[in-house]
């Protein structure tokens, strides 16, 4: 899958314009893969509104550099997103602590 999805172009996943969290791009993104499900890792708020318009689990990530990375995560807690990392380097580790 992954190598299916560095074959597409970003231009293919423009989103809707004048909406945070539009799910377009999400939903054209699976469409083009033809994937049945998937998990989005988002750094933002809007990240998270767009995995939810398109019915997907959202994980949120805390960037290293964010400028405000205890705000970040309050928010994710407010929206009550289930799965925070640190890093997007540990979705590894937290999907082989899935199975």
């Amino acid at each position: 899958l992954i190598a299916a999805a560095q074959a597409l172009d970003f231009r293919d996943f423009r989103f809707g314009k004048g909406r945070d969290g539009n799910p377009e791009g999400l939903r054209r993104a699976l469409e083009l893969l033809h994937a049945p499900s998937a998990v989005y890792l988002g750094d933002s708020v809007d990240d998270c509104r767009a995995a939810r318009a398109a019915g997907l689990p959202f994980i949120g990530v805390i960037p290293p550099r964010h400028r405000n990375k205890t705000l970040l995560r309050e928010t994710f807690v407010n929206m009550d997103v289930p799965t925070i990392l640190d890093d997007v380097n540990q979705i590894r580790e937290y999907l082989h602590a899935q199975r």
